[in-house]
């Protein structure tokens, strides 16, 4: 998972300062949340129960790029909690994917380009 500039917080059943609960009961995406709330949204007074995403989709690590960007499609989302045995272990980015798609799209050109000039290893 990304420290610095994730937008997505996964929220547990339990309040921080009790005992932890490993049941995720939603997710927290700022960006479509705050937005969604528009100026009504006040960051003191509003309880982050009310604006996270409740219906959670999620992927699993075995899962390949082609279903995960499929599943962020259909359903709108930009983050999907990745779970093993029901717990969290990380979360991925429509940004994370698109970065790995054009990785492997530049891999694959480069490829072409050295075959097609002669230059492809023998």
């Amino acid at each position: 998972m990304r420290q610095v500039t994730q937008f997505s917080l996964p929220l547990y059943g339990s309040h921080r300062h009790s005992k932890p609960n490993p049941g995720t009961k939603g997710l927290l995406d700022l960006v479509d949340r705050t937005r969604g709330h528009g100026l009504r949204c006040d960051q003191k007074e509003t309880p982050v129960g009310e604006i996270m995403t409740k219906e959670l989709v999620t992927a699993e690590p075995n899962d390949n790029i082609a279903e995960c960007m499929r599943i962020m499609t259909e359903r709108r989302v930009r983050h999907l909690p990745v779970l093993e045995r029901s717990k969290i272990i990380g979360i991925v980015s429509i940004g994370d994917l698109l970065k790995w798609v054009i990785s492997a799209q530049d891999a694959a050109i480069d490829h072409l380009e050295k075959y097609i000039t002669g230059s492809y290893p023998a």
